[in-house]
C-alpha cells in the first residue's frame, strides 16, 4: 500500500462533517430494502467480491492508542500506513469508546453501552465473570446470516469457562489471548501462558503483533469467497507491558519504546490491508479501524490536547482514533458527528439484513456516513469503577456531564465539547438547568 504523502483533494464543509468533492462523485446510488435493513449498491464488483448486499466486514481494533499518537489525528508518531488508509477513508473525528478495554469490547460485540451491561471495569486474570451469557454478539448474528466469522487477537470478555470464550460467542475461528496485559514474547500473564487457537492452548514463539497480523493475513487468504467474511483483528499493541519489537535497540524511555511498538503495529496493519488487496476483496470490504480507548500516558501514550486518559471519563479516555473505509460507498473525508463503538455492530448487522439485538443502544449509522441521514439526539453513557475512584458520564452532544467520586468526595463537571474539546471551561455553575437534565439521564 502506498505510504507516501499524497495531496489531499479539496473538501466541502457540511453540517457536522466534511467530504472530498472528488470522492463524493464516486459514491454509488443506494436503495434500502424496507423491512430488511439491507443496503444495496449499484456497480460492478471487482475480483472475487461477495455480493454487494453482503459485503465483507473487517474491524481492526488496537489497544490504548491515543489521539495524540496517530498521525491522521494530528498525532506525533509516524503511522504512514494508517495515514495512507485515512486518505482513502472517512475519518471519524468524534468517535467514542469506553474508558478501558473490556467495557469497550463489550460495546463492540453487543451494540449496547457498557453501563447497561454492568461493565465499568476490566476483567482481571483471576475473574470468573465475563460478557453476560444472556447477550448475543454481532458474531452470533452474522454467523446465522451466512458470514464466516473469525476473531484474531485479544478477546478480554471472559475466560474462566468454555462458554465465556469467543468460540461460544459466535466466532468460528479464533486465535490469540483471552485476557489483557500479556507479555509480547512469552504470551503469558502472571506466569501463565494465554495464547490459543480455536480454544486449544498454543505454544508458539514470536512477538504478538507479528503473530496476530500473520494470522489475519492467513484468514483472509484462506477465506472462501463469495461467502461474506466477518473478521475482527484485535491487536494487543501498544498496551503495556511495553516490549521492544524484534530488532529494536537502545530503547529506554517509555515514549521511545512505545513509538517503536506503534511503528511495528502500523507496519503489520499495512500487511492486513495488503492481504485484502491481494485477495481482491478490498473494494467490497467495509473496514473499521478504532482504538478501544485512549492512551495510558503513564505507559508512553499521548492523548494530545484532550484531557485525562485511560480509566477516566475525560475525553482523553473516551475519544479515540477511528475511521471507516468502503470504496465507492463511503466517500473519503472527515465526519464530526458524535459516533460510538456501539454503532459498529448495528451498522454491520443492518447491511447483512440481520435483526438487531434486543435493547440495543447503538445505531445503524450508515446513513450518516453516506450523507443520507442525520444522527438523532441521544445519550452516550460511560462509567469507571476503581477502588479509590468512581466516575460516570453522559454525553448529549455537544455537552458532557461528568460525575466523579475520589476517596469519597463527589464532584461534577459540565463541558461543551464542540467549543471546548480540551475540557477546560467547566459550565456547571452557568448551566444548572442542563446539569439537572443530564443528571436525570445519568440516573435513568
Amino acid at each position: 500500500m502506498d505510504t507516501e504523502p499524497a495531496q489531499s483533494p479539496p473538501v466541502v464543509t457540511l453540517p457536522g462533517r466534511t467530504r472530498s468533492v472528488a470522492a463524493r462523485g464516486r459514491v454509488g446510488k443506494w436503495w434500502r430494502l424496507r423491512g430488511l435493513g439491507i443496503v444495496v449498491a449499484l456497480g460492478a464488483c471487482r475480483g472475487e467480491a461477495a455480493p454487494a448486499s453482503l459485503p465483507h466486514c473487517v474491524v481492526i481494533v488496537v489497544d490504548d492508542l491515543g489521539y495524540g499518537d496517530a498521525g491522521f489525528c494530528g498525532g506525533s508518531l509516524a503511522t504512514p500506513r494508517l495515514d495512507a488508509l485515512a486518505r482513502e477513508s472517512l475519518i471519524l473525528e468524534r468517535f467514542y469508546a469506553a474508558p478501558m478495554c473490556s467495557p469497550s469490547r463489550a460495546q463492540l460485540m453487543t451494540g449496547k453501552d457498557a453501563p447497561s451491561l454492568g461493565l465499568t471495569r476490566n476483567f482481571k486474570p483471576d475473574d470468573e465473570g465475563g460478557l453476560p451469557m444472556t447477550e448475543t454478539t454481532v458474531a452470533d448474528r452474522l454467523r446465522a446470516a451466512g458470514y464466516h466469522t473469525a476473531l484474531v487477537g485479544k478477546w478480554h470478555l471472559g475466560h474462566a469457562t468454555p462458554e465465556q470464550r469467543p468460540e461460544r460467542r459466535g466466532f468460528q475461528e479464533t486465535y490469540g489471548p483471552l485476557r489483557g496485559w500479556i507479555d509480547y514474547t512469552t504470551h503469558a500473564i502472571e506466569g501463565e501462558r494465554d495464547w490459543y487457537r480455536n480454544g486449544a492452548p498454543l505454544d508458539e514463539a514470536g512477538y504478538s503483533t507479528d503473530l496476530i497480523a500473520a494470522e489475519a493475513v492467513r484468514v483472509i487468504h484462506a477465506h472462501r469467497v463469495p461467502a461474506p467474511l466477518f473478521l475482527v483483528v484485535s491487536f494487543n499493541a501498544p498496551h503495556a507491558p511495553l516490549a521492544a519489537p524484534p530488532g529494536s535497540t537502545d530503547l529506554r524511555e517509555p515514549r521511545a519504546l512505545y513509538a517503536a511498538m506503534v511503528a511495528l503495529l502500523d507496519e503489520r496493519i499495512g500487511d492486513v490491508l495488503a492481504a485484502l488487496d491481494t485477495r481482491g476483496i478490498a473494494e467490497d470490504t467495509l473496514l473499521w479501524f478504532l482504538s478501544d480507548n485512549g492512551a495510558n500516558e503513564k505507559h508512553g501514550g499521548d492523548n494530545g490536547a484532550l484531557s485525562g486518559g485511560k480509566y477516566s471519563c475525560d475525553d482523553g479516555a473516551l475519544r479515540v482514533p477511528a475511521l471507516v473505509r468502503w470504496p465507492g460507498r463511503i466517500a473519503p473525508g472527515r465526519c464530526a458527528e458524535f459516533l460510538s463503538v456501539m454503532d459498529v455492530a448495528p451498522t454491520i448487522e443492518a447491511l447483512a439484513g440481520v435483526a438487531p439485538g434486543p435493547a440495543r443502544t447503538g445505531l445503524d449509522v450508515l446513513p450518516v456516513l453516506t450523507l443520507e441521514g442525520a444522527l438523532p439526539v441521544r445519550d452516550l453513557r460511560f462509567g469507571v469503577d476503581q477502588v479509590r475512584y468512581q466516575a460516570r458520564a453522559v454525553l448529549r452532544a455537544p455537552y458532557k456531564l461528568i460525575e466523579e467520586r475520589r476517596d469519597g468526595t463527589l464532584s461534577r463537571r459540565l463541558f461543551d465539547l464542540t467549543a471546548d474539546p480540551s475540557e477546560r471551561d467547566d459550565l456547571t455553575a452557568r448551566r444548572p438547568e442542563l446539569v439537572r437534565a443530564l443528571e436525570t439521564a445519568l440516573n435513568d
